[in-house]
């Protein structure tokens, strides 16, 4: 008998996914397709359609700032 092993996708991991949304993410808001969440296919690079959204992995620290948080306020007196 020979053994399937089923891997997690690697949607799972990654920020632009949303979990609320019946497999849609942020690269494919009209559903993921099958060779991504079936690990055929690792977003870790471009695929055909994914607006140019690769996978993000939630775990790593975010480059964004907020820019409220650059911007410079003048002192008061000034």
């Amino acid at each position: 008998m020979s053994e399937q092993m089923f891997k997690v996708p690697l949607c799972f991991s990654c920020k632009r996914f949303h979990w609320d949304k019946d497999m849609r993410c942020e690269a494919y808001p009209d559903g993921i397709p099958n060779e991504i969440i079936w690990s055929k296919v690792y977003h870790t690079e471009p695929y055909k359609g994914d607006h140019g959204l690769t996978f993000l992995d939630e775990d790593a620290p975010s480059d964004r700032q907020d820019s409220t948080l650059s911007e410079e306020v003048p002192s008061a007196g000034n």
